[in-house]
């Protein structure tokens, strides 16, 4: 307001005018005004230290607003903390876990190839043992038909 903005001036003016009252006290004319200017500048002084205090009562609350700010913006960052240690933890245990489970794939794989590399070397066993069996037959039937012919061949 207007009137805050010219405490000062109002203040040095009620000073000067109990003075002059003071030393003036047979002018009896002008005793209401003085009353009044006195009387303004005794409120004019309890308004400034109200305003004063206001002023040290705000400071106060903006300076613990400040602290609970702070405050909270400390715990908010310990939560977040809190909050990605627990994700890496949770990160590093399905992490372990995909990995054992590769593991055990890759041995179960093995052990897989394992048992069909023996079933592919029984079958490759086995077909050689066809091979050499059917080439003793093969060998058999020339052996017959070479019988036979060169014992045709020959007359009796």
């Amino acid at each position: 307001p207007f009137w805050l903005k010219q405490l000062p001036f109002l203040i040095k003016l009620g000073t000067r005018v109990s003075a002059v009252m003071a030393g003036r006290e047979q002018l009896s004319l002008f005793n209401d005004v003085h009353v009044f200017l006195q009387t303004i500048t005794t409120e004019l002084e309890v308004l400034k230290r109200q305003a004063q205090q206001n002023d040290e009562l705000r400071r106060a609350e903006i300076e613990e607003l400040r602290r609970e700010l702070e405050q909270e913006r400390f715990e908010r960052r310990d939560q977040i903390n809190k909050i990605r240690y627990e994700f890496e933890e949770f990160v590093h245990r399905k992490i372990d876990r995909v990995l054992n489970e590769i593991e055990e794939m890759k041995a179960s794989e093995k052990q897989d190839d394992n048992a069909q590399q023996r079933q592919i070397d029984g079958l490759v066993a086995d077909l050689d043992r066809l091979k050499e069996n059917l080439f003793n037959v093969q060998s058999a039937w020339h052996k017959l038909v070479s019988n036979t012919i060169t014992a045709g061949a020959e007359p009796a």
